[in-house]
């Protein structure tokens, strides 16, 4: 189960991920005027994103997110190019499990009540 305040009522819902992800700890109710750059570091810090708008603005905010992993790995853990992110890396251009991982985590992340909203649909990479 997941619970969430939402305009000062609290709400629960069964946590139904598509795969063996545990159900977040924390969940913050978002809309389309959430940046995504916001959105990558609650996420990055384990909070379930529960998103209340158009199915259009949350692909776009996954979408945004994809962006910000690829561009992590890139260049690196520090924040800096060059060493083994650099453009004669070995491997380059394919996706290691960290961040195979850390994109699916973070996916995960974004959530959506279901119709009857007793349950929390959850996307999934």
């Amino acid at each position: 189960m997941i619970h969430w305040s939402h305009l000062g009522q609290e709400h629960s819902a069964q946590w139904r991920p598509e795969s063996i992800a545990t159900a977040p700890a924390r969940v913050q109710v978002v809309d389309d005027t959430l940046r995504a750059d916001d959105a990558y570091r609650l996420a990055c810090q384990g909070t379930a994103l529960l998103w209340q708008g158009d199915f259009q603005n949350a692909r776009l905010l996954l979408q945004a997110l994809a962006r910000r992993v690829d561009a992590h790995r890139s260049s690196g853990p520090n924040g800096k190019t060059g060493g083994k992110a650099g453009p004669n890396a070995k491997g380059r251009g394919k996706p290691t499990r960290r961040v195979s991982a850390k994109t699916a985590e973070l996916a995960a992340a974004l959530a959506a009540p279901a119709a009857n909203t007793k349950t929390a649909a959850v996307a999934d990479a």
